[in-house]
């Protein structure tokens, strides 16, 4: 018992000195760079615009997930403004 308490612990302080670091999602989003720019938001969906391509993006947030994808013409071709 005594082998697998030191085992724990040895392998807690690998992890803590690997420089590990638990970073909360909306930090992780403030210090990722950005690429697209919010058109339209609700309860239910928001709306992005790429800013290179200007390609718009619709995001149905769903529960615990989201589903990204592009909005397109009637041709099929990706909707751009």
């Amino acid at each position: 018992m005594k082998r697998i308490i030191v085992s724990f612990l040895c392998l807690v302080l690998l992890v803590v000195l690997a420089g590990c670091e638990f970073r909360s999602t909306k930090r992780a989003y403030e210090e990722a760079p950005h690429v697209m720019t919010i058109v339209d938001k609700t309860a239910g969906y928001t709306i992005y615009r790429h800013d290179d391509t200007g390609v718009w993006y619709f995001c149905r947030d769903a529960g615990y997930g989201k589903s990204v994808c592009p909005m397109l013409n009637k041709d099929g071709t990706p909707y751009t403004r």
